[in-house]
């Protein structure tokens, strides 16, 4: 081996596994162990919290590479997942099970995001080490607050124990893992932000497993104002509960912005960030937005649980609307997949869309959609068992456009109709019939023989085997509707006839036809009122 790969191997070791309380930590919920954690993250990347509540005042930097450990993360999430009086109990709430970072007071380390919104500045609870992973796992990061005598949770407005605006910052780092992490309280923007800074190293392919994340927002996937623009995809969420600040009084200003927030918001023309996956889990809040999407694209929910039920709004205007997926022109390309939801807005989603689309498999009664703008494609089993594909330009309705389906009632004919009015049907052995919107019925799959009556036929079928009458003459045809076609052609074992121009009747030919041959043809429209010739087929006598 050469001799540099000896000495540099030499000089790389693996990371020594170290616990907060060797460098002071106390974890009693109490004393304030922001220097002593600091402490043990400038000494190893790889840090253990045994149980406790390890109480920090201001914002943490974690190494790159990092490994974070700890005994156990409580059960902590928002109404109505637990009751409020379940956990956070006590001074400094030491009844917490497993591990908590509890974060108290207001802090002072932040950072400038190159942002135009309420992410322009944030102050951390805990930051990763930018273009570098992370693993941390089985603990808690709380934002303190402050419970009442009878054990209820003070509302978002109404603690000021503690001011943070971000639980957990992953700033710009790749290929991160959290796994059984509750991140917990009234974070003011978010209980976990992704930020993505459109510099080196994208924060791609992060993996979260069995967490929750409550806040503002209970977790936003940023882009930044950069050009060229971020990038960030592969995020993935395995059995994550996200919720937005929720509160048992229920009212408005306690109700945080949504669970979840996707933004790429850059300047580069590609102004999106794509690829985001949540599998499992629940998106649980009373907010009238459960998800606001803007500038992203490739999200995608499998058999999520939408819990944004309705509320009776005592307390609150508009909390009795259920929680939607809110979307803007620059959204594009959302799916759902066997998802337990309410109507959380899909067809308004849709409707919003320039690019992309919105596909929903199973959920509020959708059966199949895939809808962009205003123009959705559907296919669902109607209240009687019907199978139908429905094309409309109205999402709203499942009836409106064309719909086809698979008639049971009527001898299983396949059904076509448009704005849920019969046009047509074919039955089983593949016979069409044309049904008029006046009524009458046009049938392909035979012709109709009539005879000439005082220069009449009805025009009751597409194709007419006209009999001739004594004086032999065809002036009229009775009935028609605007676009109508009707074939003429004389029938079997009849006297010849002739077809002209009459002032008493509706038919304009280029000349007088002479039916004389079972083969000849000649080819009506119906239009402003009168039958005009399309066009005709003459063969000799003799060829009958």
């Amino acid at each position: 081996m050469r001799l540099d790969w000896i000495l540099l191997l030499g000089l790389v070791s693996p990371a020594v596994a170290v616990d907060v309380k060797d460098f002071g930590a106390i974890g009693d919920g109490i004393a304030d162990d922001t220097v002593a954690i600091r402490k043990a993250f400038t000494t190893s990347s790889e840090v253990h919290f045994p149980e406790g509540v390890y109480v920090i005042t201001d914002g943490i930097d974690l190494p790159p590479s990092v490994t974070v450990t700890g005994a156990g993360s409580p059960t902590l999430g928002t109404f109505p997942l637990d009751d409020d009086k379940k956990h956070l109990t006590g001074k400094g709430h030491p009844g917490l099970p497993g591990t908590t970072i509890l974060v108290r007071g207001s802090g002072e380390k932040s950072i400038d995001l190159p942002r135009s919104d309420q992410f322009a500045n944030v102050r951390y609870g805990l930051k990763t080490a930018t273009g570098s992973p992370f693993q941390i796992e089985n603990l808690a990061i709380v934002l303190d607050m402050v419970t009442t005598e009878n054990e209820r949770r003070t509302t978002s407005r109404s603690d000021k124990r503690s001011n943070f605006d971000v639980g957990l910052l992953v700033d710009d780092s790749p290929g991160g893992s959290l796994r059984d992490v509750s991140i917990f309280g009234y974070w003011k923007k978010a209980g976990l932000c992704v930020v993505s800074r459109g510099e080196g190293s994208n924060p791609d392919y992060n993996t979260f497993w069995n967490c929750s994340f409550s806040g503002d927002y209970g977790v936003a996937l940023l882009g930044t104002d950069n050009d060229p623009g971020p990038g960030l995809s592969g995020t993935q969420f395995y059995g994550c509960n996200l919720f937005s600040n929720d509160h048992h009084t229920r009212s408005e200003p306690d109700r945080g912005s949504a669970a979840l927030f996707i933004d790429g918001n850059t300047a580069a023309e590609r102004a999106e960030i794509n690829g985001h996956y949540f599998f499992g889990g629940c998106v649980r809040t009373y907010n009238n937005v459960a998800v606001r999407l803007d500038h992203a694209s490739n999200v995608a929910f499998h058999g999520t649980i939408f819990e944004v039920p309705g509320w009776d709004g005592k307390n609150a205007d508009g909390a009795e609307k259920t929680g939607q997926i809110e979307g803007t022109k620059n959204t594009k390309d959302v799916m759902l997949f066997g998802c337990r939801m309410h109507d959380i807005g899909t067809a308004q989603l849709g409707s919003r869309m320039v690019d992309g689309c919105v596909t929903v498999t199973g959920g509020f009664g959708e059966g199949f959609t895939t809808q962009m703008g205003g123009s959705l494609a559907r296919v669902h089993v109607s209240s009687n068992g019907d199978p139908i594909l429905q094309l409309t330009t109205d999402p709203e309705s499942t009836s409106s456009g064309w719909t086809m389906r698979n008639d049971h009632s009527n001898d299983n004919r396949l059904a076509f109709r448009y704005d849920n009015i019969h046009a047509a049907s074919i039955d089983r052995d593949g016979r069409l019939t044309i049904d008029r919107l006046s009524g009458s019925q046009w049938q392909f799959h035979r012709s109709k023989s009539e005879k000439i009556e005082d220069g009449a036929i009805p025009a009751s079928h597409s194709r007419m085997r006209v009999q001739s009458a004594v004086d032999g003459r065809l002036i009229r045809l009775n009935n028609g509707e605007e676009g109508d076609l009707v074939m003429l052609e004389q029938a079997e074992n009849t006297e010849a006839f002739s077809v002209s121009n009459n002032s008493e009747g509706n038919i304009r030919v280029t000349s007088t036809h002479v039916f004389d041959s079972v083969h000849d043809r000649l080819t009506l429209t119906f239009t402003n009122g009168e039958w005009i010739e399309v066009a005709r087929s003459d063969f000799p006598a003799d060829s009958k």
